[in-house]
């Protein structure tokens, strides 16, 4: 008579259950089978003890996460026996050394080496089987060509056999960035070269322009020496045979004949006054500098009592501010000031009272020398012009002279590496300035 079954549950014969029973009993063998290996070192696994039993971990092959870590280096691995042989490479390698990874490993390393370097290659390892090393080499690729590679190698043993691992870096790209480096180096080298041969033409230009153009000023300069000696003596027999006319004659003021007699002796005057201050400019140019420390106030003063001594009517208020002293060429300075000091002296003649001041200003942190007058003064917007030779700022009927004076006294200056500059409004006066290094 069969048992009723509860709803839902499923009823099982003997034989069934039987079946059953052995199999729980086999996997249970399985079991204390697996704990004991486990517990023995046989197997890679985790045994944890808690309060509710014993908790088994298994572990993956404990070298699994280092082939992981080696195959996606960018750099080649590989791994050599103590004879060289590669018993393992990485993908990285194989794309470098441009073989399948089947023709690397069971290889010899060293053969994969252009010739003349297997030598090198092989002393390379005894090395890393003492210390860790590093070196160049070049690897000849399967399709042809060579790839030049860095490879450092450190030794190791497992199960008692020494082995060598090397980390193989490609060095192409480094190596064409030197050569990129070199290539422009060597480009900058041959343009540094062009360039300076250049310059050194231009220099040897320079230098025979110069010189030609001082032996140019040479000879013009002893030509116009020449002609003016030449000259003295002519103009000094004009003047001469014409004062000898003019009593001979019997030429009296106001006759035309004495008028005459006059210009002509005015105009002699005119061309030896001319000719002794291109005679000085031209001296200045050549002379050599003696320095030495010259009284300017003093030297202004003698100079000033000379003028007044020699035209006693004139009227002058003289302000020298006392104790100047420069270090320059007395007999330089001495033409200088004479140039300034009668240009002042000429230019206010037509003052009732004629004022001078000599004296001291700071311009930009230096000490400069002033000589101020009252006199015709000039238009400034023809200041520019004042220093150059023959050029007049005043009409030769109303102030005699050459025209020479102020460039004689720009030149001294420049002489004592100094300047001078001017300052002036017209009919009011004007103001010389100048320092001296």
């Amino acid at each position: 008579m069969k048992k009723a079954v509860g709803k839902g549950r499923v009823s099982k014969t003997k034989q069934q259950l039987l079946s059953e029973l052995d199999r729980l009993k086999h996997r249970l063998s399985e079991s204390e089978d697996t704990l004991e290996a486990i517990r023995t070192g046989a197997v890679d696994a985790l045994v944890v003890s808690d309060k509710q039993g014993e908790k088994i971990f298994t572990l993956q092959s404990v070298d699994t996460g280092y082939r992981v870590m080696v195959e996606s280096m960018n750099e080649g691995a590989a791994i050599l026996d103590n004879n060289g042989i590669i018993v393992f490479a990485n993908n990285a390698f194989s794309v470098l050394a441009g073989r399948e990874m089947a023709a690397l490993v069971g290889a010899r390393f060293g053969d994969i080496l252009p010739g003349p370097l297997r030598a090198g290659f092989s002393s390379f390892l005894r090395e890393c089987a003492v210390r860790p090393g590093r070196r160049e080499f070049l690897i000849a690729l399967a399709q042809g060509g060579i790839a030049p590679v860095s490879i450092s190698g450190t030794h190791f043993k497992v199960d008692g056999k020494q082995n060598v691992c090397l980390i193989i870096s490609d060095l192409q790209e480094r190596k064409d960035a030197e050569q990129e480096l070199r290539n422009a180096y060597g480009g900058m080298e041959r343009k540094v070269v062009e360039r300076t041969m250049e310059l050194q033409k231009v220099n040897d230009d320079i230098k025979l322009r110069a010189y030609e153009l001082a032996r140019a000023n040479k000879e013009l300069q002893i030509f116009s020496e020449s002609i003016c000696h030449d000259l003295r003596n002519p103009l000094s027999i004009i003047t001469t045979n014409t004062e000898v006319l003019s009593m001979e004659v019997g030429a009296e003021p106001g006759t035309s004949a004495h008028t005459a007699m006059t210009n002509i002796i005015q105009s002699v005057d005119r061309i030896v006054q001319v000719i002794n201050d291109l005679l000085t400019l031209s001296g200045i140019t050549r002379q050599d500098i003696q320095f030495q420390e010259v009284d300017l106030s003093e030297m202004v003063r003698g100079i000033l009592s000379e003028l007044k001594a020699s035209d006693p009517g004139r009227e002058a208020e003289i302000h020298i501010q006392p104790g100047l002293t420069v270090n320059a060429d007395p007999g330089l300075l001495r033409i200088m000031m004479d140039n300034f000091i009668r240009n002042a002296w000429k230019f206010t003649s037509k003052r009732k009272m004629a004022r001078i001041e000599l004296g001291t200003v700071d311009k930009d942190g230096k000490r400069c020398y002033f000589l101020r007058d009252n006199g015709a003064g000039y238009d400034m917007k023809k200041s520019a012009r004042m220093f150059i030779p023959y050029v007049r700022l005043h009409s030769a009927q109303d102030f005699k002279g050459s025209g020479i004076g102020l460039a004689i006294a720009k030149r001294i200056v420049e002489k004592h590496n100094g300047a001078i500059w001017a300052e002036g409004e017209k009919d009011i006066g004007a103001t010389f300035y100048f320092r001296l290094a």
